[in-house]
């Protein structure tokens, strides 16, 4: 599971799931502390790019955590559904080969990207 910036996802021309920041640079304001969950947009400079083959693989999963996931529209996730999607992603070894990496990476990316806020997107084709 590869995630891509944003130069790298137009440059591969597919379709992508978008994982854009609670306070995305697009948006004049701090999202964090005024909650305007109409104004995310597609296509944040500083959102992370998921191929929809590789995002189908989460699929099972996110409809444990998640009921009524909805695949083709934005989805508010907070810090501690993610970490529960986490959890049950890498049960097992299997489960652990695959997504440790991807969500390493989406939790660093967090971290350092995310300005305190509780939550993130994901926003679908």
């Amino acid at each position: 599971m590869k995630l891509l910036n944003q130069g790298d996802m137009i440059k591969q021309g597919s379709f992508f799931y978008e994982f854009a920041l609670a306070n995305p640079a697009s948006l004049p304001y701090n999202a964090c502390s005024q909650s305007r969950d109409d104004a995310i947009k597609h296509k944040n400079e500083d959102s992370l790019y998921l191929d929809c083959e590789d995002f189908w693989t989460l699929s099972p999963y996110l409809d444990i955590i998640f009921v009524d996931y909805p695949y083709y529209g934005p989805k508010k996730i907070h810090v501690q559904e993610w970490n529960d999607l986490k959890a049950v992603c890498t049960l097992g070894e299997e489960g652990s080969l695959l997504f440790s990496s991807f969500f390493k990476e989406v939790d660093e990316w967090l971290l350092h990207k995310n300005n305190g806020c509780d939550y993130f997107w994901i926003l679908g084709v």
